[in-house]
């Protein structure tokens, strides 16, 4: 687990050469901190739980606006 940023980075930056790959690289980051999110909720870890919503945004927005311009 301590290798999927990195290998999640490289993908993103992959991805601007090849646009798939950067869009399954975007969701996968997606998925990771939503299950962050979940755990902390699940935590009722309510303080920290901000920090990946802040992390998880950017991605989000991204894909949206990738997808949105894409079609």
């Amino acid at each position: 687990m301590l290798l999927s940023h990195p290998v999640r980075a490289a993908g993103l930056l992959a991805g601007l050469v090849v646009p798939a790959l950067g869009v399954v690289a975007t969701v996968g980051l997606i998925l990771y901190f939503l299950a962050v999110v979940v755990t902390c909720l699940r935590a009722r870890s309510y303080q920290t739980v901000a920090f990946p919503l802040l992390c998880l945004a950017p991605g989000a927005v991204t894909l949206g606006l990738g997808l949105g311009l894409a079609a």
